[in-house]
């Protein structure tokens, strides 16, 4: 329930091309990517 609440506030924030993804292999494991925009700002 929680990756899922974060996974939606990412995609409120930023669009639905960021977020966290799952992908599983029964026997070989899961691997988690999370997908944010780099933004750049300058210092003041």
């Amino acid at each position: 329930i929680a990756l899922l609440n974060v996974n939606n506030r990412i995609k409120l924030l930023f669009g639905d091309e960021y977020g966290i993804y799952l992908y599983s292999k029964a026997g070989a494991g899961t691997d988690v990517e999370i997908t944010l925009p780099l933004i750049l700002e300058e210092k003041r």
